[in-house]
């Protein structure tokens, strides 16, 4: 647990992934879900990020911009 109250986020490791592609993906799912947590998004943008974050968390960065 965070001190913010808030569950710590800690995306799972695709077997193969390369630690670096982890890093950065982990990285980017983090900053997702803390502005979903912080209500940084507006309704057209959280849609957007939303979109983003089911694709890192399924299927990592080399399909992301499939």
């Amino acid at each position: 647990m965070e001190a913010s109250g808030w569950p710590k986020i800690v995306p799972e490791r695709f077997h193969g992934e390369d630690i670096q592609t982890y890093r950065t993906r982990a990285a980017r799912i983090e900053e997702l879900m803390t502005g979903f947590r912080m209500g940084r998004f507006g309704r057209d943008v959280g849609e957007r990020m939303e979109r983003e974050l089911i694709r890192l968390q399924e299927y990592g960065l080399e399909r992301q911009s499939a």
